[in-house]
């Protein structure tokens, strides 16, 4: 019952610690965002031409873009990481979102305010009017087979293949929301900031994410000292625009807590987004964001990440 539940907690804190105290462009990192804090390679002799891509939302192009991204499943008893796949064509038209359990489609796309429905199921964007032009976290819920199923995921404009680079190094900092349940269905869920470091000549890259609340995403109580305040995911390897890794350690004040409890296993699936010039002329994707699954004996914990 506690994967579903940190589903649900997730779902809530997405709508509601996000909206507010989370994932809102006033409510800046310490460190600036901007494309120029990028570390890369020297500056081409030659500099490239910026490929062209649309917002997710907001577009008044007629083009269609490929959607990518991940999303986490579950149901009572059971949960799943999961890619998802769709396309977009911009200024009003169809969307396809599909994440191998349920594909969303509405004729008319996402709406002023980022939500799009088919059949009663509506898909909703976190923050679609904020920083990330690109990419965004989303929620939904839907029943496939008489099973009722909660959803989180990290939906966007990928990178496509041709523009990834495969020199160069680059740093991204942005949000994520998490949720963190016992087997007793016990826990607390909050949203916190979040850190990725990226070689793309080694195809490899490590990120962690903070927390900055924890709180009952119901009664919105503050929970005095969560059971961990950092969450260290290294190891992850950059398979074409996409990178995926199976590390994931939950720490406090500096020291590793198992708090999911024997035969714990990690996942987490990320996505590149839409691409930015940096201070030096080098092109590199411009937002990355993805889903994190730890489960063990005792708990679970489900994070969804965007960065920029």
């Amino acid at each position: 019952m506690s994967l579903k539940f940190s589903v649900v907690l997730l779902l809530v804190c997405l709508s509601a610690c996000a909206s507010n105290e989370g994932i809102t462009p006033e409510d800046n990192l310490p460190n600036d965002r901007g494309d120029t804090d990028r570390e890369a390679t020297p500056p081409e002799q030659t500099v490239p031409n910026l490929p062209s891509y649309e917002p997710l939302i907001g577009s008044s192009s007629n083009t269609i873009s490929q959607l990518r991204g991940a999303t986490v499943t579950a149901r009572t008893g059971n949960a799943q990481l999961r890619n998802a796949t769709g396309r977009v064509r911009h200024n009003g038209g169809k969307l396809v979102i599909d994440d191998g359990l349920y594909k969303l489609a509405d004729e008319n796309g996402f709406d002023a305010n980022g939500e799009a429905e088919n059949e009663g199921v509506t898909l909703r964007l976190v923050n679609p009017n904020g920083q990330y032009e690109y990419a965004s976290l989303y929620s939904t819920s839907y029943t496939v087979d008489a099973d009722t199923y909660t959803a989180v995921g990290a939906i966007g404009i990928a990178t496509r293949d041709e523009d990834m680079p495969t020199t160069g190094l680059a740093s991204y900092s942005g949000d994520s929301v998490y949720a963190y349940t016992t087997q007793t269905g016990t826990g607390f869920a909050g949203v916190g900031t979040f850190s990725a470091d990226v070689d793309f000549e080694g195809r490899q890259m490590q990120g962690y994410m903070e927390v900055r609340t924890a709180q009952n995403p119901f009664t919105r109580e503050t929970v005095a000292n969560p059971a961990f305040d950092r969450i260290d995911m290294d190891r992850f390897i950059i398979s074409g625009t996409s990178f995926s890794g199976t590390d994931m350690r939950p720490s406090n004040n500096g020291t590793e807590v198992a708090i999911t409890g024997a035969n714990t296993t990690a996942q987490v699936e990320g996505q590149f987004y839409g691409i930015a010039r940096t201070s030096e002329n080098a092109l590199q994707p411009d937002e990355i964001a993805g889903e994190a699954l730890l489960i063990g004996d005792d708990g679970n914990i489900i994070l969804s990440f965007i960065a920029d």
